[in-house]
């Protein structure tokens, strides 16, 4: 019995560690754009393209992303390098400047594929005012696959700060996991 607690409490020190995608390393187009072991790459013909300038200030960051949403269906696609699972916790939509001019609504759908092939999707509205929004998200978890796309004409919105949650073990838990099997192997040793 105490093996098995051993060996439980071992697995549970895997952790999970929290990544926010900023585009930082991205200097020109991409096609597809790999950044902390997530790829992305633009659908249907669109290009991922770095934002710069008046864009840094709204998001926090000097760059930020435009997938070409300004024509109907473009995205990006999220996914892991290594193909694992990971959770999609939140993203910043960033407006250069006010869209109250531009016809119809400015909405965006995000959609994701679980690894049990199950779907989970949902819209979000920008509020057409020029500066960064938060979107947090609730059940984007366990996903193989996040899409990212437009809704209408002309979104000329740009993404950034993709905050993502994936199993990484840690170089620490390697160690710490190592020096807990010598020690237990120590002390089983010690009882005989």
């Amino acid at each position: 019995m105490n093996k098995i607690i051993i060996l439980v409490s071992i697995f549970c020190m895997l952790g999970i560690s929290a990544e926010t995608i900023d585009f930082q390393g991205l200097t020109n187009d991409a096609q597809p754009y790999f950044e902390d072991g997530f790829r992305l790459e633009a659908t249907n013909f669109g290009a991922i393209r770095p934002v710069e300038g008046f864009n840094g200030s709204f998001s926090g960051t000097e760059v930020s992303v435009f997938p070409s949403f300004g024509f109907d269906d473009h995205g990006i696609e999220l996914t892991k390098v290594d193909g694992q699972a990971f959770d999609l916790a939140s993203f910043d939509l960033v407006e250069p400047f006010s869209l109250e001019l531009l016809p119809g609504p400015a909405d965006f759908n995000i959609s994701g594929v679980r690894s049990d092939s199950s779907v989970v999707s949902t819209d979000v509205t920008i509020d057409g005012i020029a500066g960064a929004q938060t979107f947090n998200l609730a059940g984007f978890t366990n996903l193989l696959s996040v899409t990212f796309s437009s809704v209408g004409t002309f979104q000329n919105v740009s993404i950034d700060n993709i905050v993502v949650n994936a199993s990484v073990p840690e170089p620490s838990t390697y160690i710490a996991m190592l020096l807990g099997m010598i020690l237990l192997g120590l002390g089983t040793r010690k009882k005989q």
